[in-house]
Parts: C-alpha cells; sequence; structure tokens
C-alpha cells in the first residue's frame, strides 16, 4: 500500500520585536510584539501544550509508543529531509521531520532492534549467538535454525529494500549444508561482520519473530536432497500399487534422558494454528499428546475419515523408542534432510505438532495445496 503523507502542522511562535525599542514611560502604548508579563508565560505554555498534543496524535512521541506504531509513523513520512539538508530546503518541508525520524529511529532500535530503513542506504541484520536449540554438533536443531532464518529472511522482505540477513561462520557453513550457495538478494555469508552491524538479532528472537500459527515462506533444500527424495517417493509409489502414500512423523523428545513430548503437550503446542482463544486444545491438558505414541493401527483409527483404507503408511522417526517404531510396517531410513523433502511429497501428512519439523514440512505442503493432519494445527489462513 502506498505510504500515507502525514499533514504538517505549522507550529505557533511567540513573534518578537525586531526594534528592540522599550517603553519610553510616557504611558502610551507597548511595543508591537512585545508580551504584557504573565501572558508569554501563558503562550509559551499553549505552544507546549500543542506541541504535545501533536507529537502524540501523530505518532512522534518515543516513550511510551510500541515498536509497530514507531515503525508505521516513519513509514507515513518522518523520513525527509535528510539530516544534510538545510533549514528552508527546496521541498518546503521543515528540517524537524528529519530529526523525528532520527529520534523515532533511535528509540526503534533501542527498544528491541527492529529495522527502519533509510532510502538509498543499506542496512545490514546480523545474526548472533547459537541457534535456539542448539546443544552440540550431534544435536544443533537444524530446524530450528531453518525456521530462525527464514523468519530473519521474511522480517528483511517485510522491512523493505536495502535490508540484507547476514549468517556468521560457522553457521554459514550450516547454510549451505541444508540449502547450499545462497541464491537471494536479501542474504550473504560471511566469514566475518562488516566493520558495523547496522542491527543485531539474536537466533532465538528470529525463531520467535512471527506467529508460528501464520504462513511463513521457508527456503527449498540443496538440490541433491530433493532430488533423492524425488526417488525414494516413486520407488514407495511403486511398492504402493496406486496406494494414498501417508507419511506419519513421530517425535519422543529425550531430553536429559527422559522423555518430554507428554510435556510439550501441558499447553496447546506453539506449532499448532488450532491453538486459540477459547478452543478446546486451549483448555484440555495434553490434547494432542497421541502424537507422541502414534502407531500404525492408532494413525488408522483416528483419521479413518481422511485415510483410504488401503493406505501405505510411512514413519519417519527419531528412533528413540524402537518399540512404537516396530509397530509401523514400513520405516524410512533415509538421511534426514531428504526425509524432511520426502515429507512434503507425499499425498496425505499426519505430524507431531510439538515439533518444529511440522512447521517447515507443513509451509512446504501448503505451497503445493497437500493435507496435513491433525488439520485443525496445519489449517493457514492466508
Amino acid at each position: 500500500m502506498p505510504a500515507k503523507k502525514i499533514e504538517q502542522y505549522p507550529v505557533p511562535t511567540v513573534r518578537k520585536n525586531n526594534d528592540d525599542s522599550q517603553d519610553d514611560g510616557g504611558g502610551g502604548e507597548q511595543a508591537t510584539g512585545s508580551p504584557r508579563p504573565g501572558r508569554s508565560i501563558i503562550c509559551i505554555a499553549i505552544v507546549v501544550l500543542i506541541c504535545i498534543y501533536l507529537s502524540l496524535k501523530d505518532g512522534i512521541s518515543v516513550v511510551n509508543y510500541s515498536t509497530p506504531k514507531l515503525t508505521r509513523a516513519v513509514d507515513r513520512g518522518y523520513m525527509y529531509p535528510t539530516r544534510s539538508e538545510p533549514r528552508g530546503n527546496e521541498s518546503g518541508k521543515p528540517l524537524e521531520n528529519g530529526t523525528a525520524f532520527e529520534k523515532v529511529k533511535k528509540a526503534i532500535a533501542s527498544k528491541d532492534g527492529d529495522i527502519v530503513t533509510i532510502p538509498g542506504q543499506t542496512s545490514y541484520l546480523c545474526l548472533i549467538g547459537k541457534p535456539y536449540g542448539y546443544q552440540n554438533e550431534a544435536n544443533p536443531g537444524n530446524s530450528n535454525f531453518v525456521l530462525a532464518l527464514s523468519h530473519a529472511l521474511k522480517y528483511a522482505k517485510t522491512v523493505g529494500k536495502g535490508v540484507i540477513v547476514l549468517v556468521h561462520k560457522p553457521f554459514g557453513s550450516r547454510y549451505r549444508l541444508i540449502f547450499g550457495e545462497p541464491d537471494v538478494q536479501f542474504l550473504q555469508l560471511v566469514e566475518r561482520w562488516p566493520s558495523k552491524c547496522t542491527y543485531k538479532m539474536t537466533y532465538k528472537k528470529s525463531f520467535y519473530k512471527f506467529p508460528f500459527t501464520e504462513y511463513t515462506p521457508i527456503l527449498r533444500l540443496k538440490d541433491v536432497y530433493t532430488a533423492a527424495a524425488k526417488k525414494k517417493i516413486a520407488e514407495y509409489r511403486i511398492m504402493a500399487r496406486g496406494a494414498k502414500l501417508v507419511s506419519v512423523h513421530r517425535r519422543w523428545f529425550i531430553e536429559s534422558g527422559e522423555t518430554r513430548c507428554m510435556k510439550r503437550f501441558e499447553r496447546c503446542p506453539q506449532f499448532c494454528t488450532g491453538c486459540k482463544e477459547g478452543g478446546l486444545a486451549m483448555t484440555t491438558k495434553h490434547y494432542y499428546s497421541f502424537s507422541c505414541t502414534y502407531t500404525e493401527k492408532s494413525v488408522k483409527d483416528r483419521f479413518s475419515t481422511a485415510l483410504p483404507a488401503n493406505a501405505y503408511i510411512i514413519l519417519f522417526t527419531d528412533g528413540q523408542n524402537p518399540a512404537l517404531d516396530r509397530q509401523f510396517e514400513h520405516i524410512d531410513k533415509q538421511r534426514f534432510f531428504i526425509q524432511l523433502a520426502m515429507m512434503s511429497m507425499t499425498d496425505i501428512h499426519i505430524e507431531n505438532p510439538a515439533s518444529s519439523i511440522g512447521k517447515i514440512v507443513h509451509s512446504w505442503r501448503h505451497q503445493k495445496k497437500l493435507p496435513t493432519f491433525p488439520r485443525e494445527c496445519y489449517n493457514y489462513e492466508h
């Protein structure tokens, strides 16, 4: 939408007498523009009140406003002229607007590091710290890394032109492992930070930058993973003999030696779009805990209206509960990133709503209009 132009309000001023004439003591009229004692104080108070009112009305005040409102203030026009333009420039816009923009920009940056772009300048958003969920190289939290990065790229595009997301080593090599060389204009992999990062954001903050209940575009995996996934899916289709392919993703979430799956369902899982005010999942503990213990039989029973009787069901598992794994006839053994792509290619996918993997898989499936269950957890409105 085109940015709205803010109406410029002239600021009333108290006129001063230019000839510096004094009262001659003859009881005549005071010099033009010289306010009587007490009246000047009243005029100044009126001016201050008007300025405060206009400041609050147009969102210039930076003390009590939220970041979205401050950002809207910038979008609505508090960015011209620049500080380099002299007072009374040809644009006819007072310099105070440029000052207000600088004020707003600093306030936003100090509040939570959000970006305000300046036309003609490149801003660098540096992702700092370790990816959210990173434990060690054996448990790097790859899906969380993908989501945090996707949110950062989405944010860069939302803000506007001139914002580039920078990924620093060693996570640049992780990006190459998952996606290959970057081919998006908003992203660069760097060996060291530039002389100055315009803005910094932790991976954790980027991970939570957008609600998980709304659609976020996810970058496609490296071609080698996609090609291997297509090949394996083709093999499964031959074995299925025309039946629908159904992928089931089950997680057991062992942390510190014990499963945390049931614990994660004490509240409605954050990746479920059905977690809304007043919903059963919000008021019923462990509402989705059945997804921790998927078996082939329980999947057929629970999703009987969505699955054909002859559906070819394939389990994708973290392997942390072998006893439950054995309850499936077909268990896939491909590498993680190949499996990630495969789950986006089946006819029907059944997910664990507590897993960030499901958020990634369904984002791809959403683009192809392929269903993911539980349906109420994977139902983006836009």
